[in-house]
């Protein structure tokens, strides 16, 4: 595109080292001499309210995109995640991650916030070497261990899982996709502790609410607002609703973005009057103020007008015990304009069928979801 070529242009210009004469007339200072004196040159004077990080994300839209997120948003973030920390995860702790640095959950837990609390060791793995992730757990005294579904149900299935020591583990914290059910009542059975849910998007600097670290099973739940948040849900007219009601979460507190970086466009529609971030998750809260996730608002399948959260089928299926791990899509159909389609992964020596499976929901979900 024109922009990508404009960006790399610019890039390439700015590479260049332009030399100046030294009596030009121009005023400049030399590098050596900076670098020489640099406590009466170097002066941090940053102020709480300007940009620290455009974070891109596909978020609420699909469409790539930046979120000025501040150094407000950020340290913001951090305090809130300090108050929710175990107090007896701190400098002799370790934290293990498989997920990216550059991805802001990773960044922000991983990163930023140990360093903050002056953590003893970061260890960023290889994903999709397993044995190596065994290796560290083996060697080091692991506190805590951050992740997504996929990477736990990888972990707890291992042959060599079942043989480590987790007596110093203090927490395991999921999030950026579901917390399969299966998977989380197999980490425990193995590891005494459950994996706790988190809730966060990059437009929140990301994190947004948390499951107690107390938590002593799978609830469903990615827990209540962090300190200083506030979660709701909307209608499709943004009319704000009860307790169990499903509806759009948004958000409002001191990690929420300022706006999307010269989108002006994309921030009327994201941001209510009353200054809440509509995530685009379809969720609820409960009695006990609880966050409940469902789907995405565009993932949501219409099937002869009754709405259907490919969540909820992939639930049910993943429940088989054949089954490994399973994806539902909407696709067109010309008498209830969609139906759900479902794709799954059976268990290594499965002989399971697509009938077995349709018997299997029939007895979980109602009939128009099948």
């Amino acid at each position: 595109t024109i922009k990508r070529h404009i960006v790399n242009l610019i890039t390439c210009f700015k590479r260049k080292i332009f030399l100046i004469k030294k009596h030009s007339g121009i005023n400049y200072i030399a590098l050596n001499k900076v670098l020489k004196n640099h406590s009466n040159y170097l002066e941090n004077k940053v102020l709480e309210n300007e940009v620290a990080l455009l974070q891109y994300t596909g978020g609420t839209s699909g469409v790539l995109k930046a979120a000025t997120l501040t150094h407000e948003n950020i340290l913001a973030n951090i305090h809130q995640l300090e108050q929710w920390l175990p107090k007896d995860i701190n400098e002799n702790s370790s934290i293990l991650t498989a997920l990216p640095l550059y991805h802001i959950f990773a960044l922000t837990i991983n990163c930023l916030l140990f360093i903050h609390i002056k953590g003893n060791s970061i260890l960023v793995l290889n994903p999709r070497e397993i044995k190596q992730l065994i290796e560290p757990l083996k060697k080091y005294n692991i506190g805590v261990i951050t992740g997504v579904n996929t990477l736990f149900g990888v972990l707890v299935r291992h042959k060599d899982f079942k043989k480590l020591n987790w007596s110093k583990l203090k927490v395991a914290i999921s999030g950026g996709m579901p917390l399969d059910k299966k998977v989380s009542d197999l980490w425990q059975s193995v590891v005494g502790k459950p994996i706790v849910q988190g809730y966060g998007l990059t437009e929140c600097s990301p994190v947004v609410s948390a499951e107690s670290y107390e938590t002593s099973e799978y609830t469903g739940s990615v827990g209540k607002p962090l300190i200083g948040t506030t979660i709701k849900t909307f209608d499709q007219s943004l009319n704000e609703l009860q307790a169990n009601d499903i509806g759009e979460i948004g958000i409002k507190g001191p990690q929420v973005m300022e706006s999307y970086w010269h989108r002006e466009d994309l921030n009327k529609e994201v941001f209510t009057k009353d200054g809440f971030f509509l995530s685009g998750d379809m969720g609820y809260l409960d009695e006990h103020g609880r966050v409940f996730i469902v789907d995405r608002v565009k993932d949501m399948i219409i099937v002869s007008g009754f709405n259907v959260y490919p969540c909820d089928v992939e639930q049910v299926l993943n429940q088989h015990p054949d089954v490994e791990e399973s994806a539902c899509v909407g696709i067109d159909h010309k008498v209830s304009g969609q139906s759900v389609k479902a794709f799954v992964v059976k268990k290594p020596g499965s002989i399971l069928d697509k009938h077995t499976l349709i018997e299997h929901c029939k007895e979980h979900l109602t009939h128009y979801k099948i």
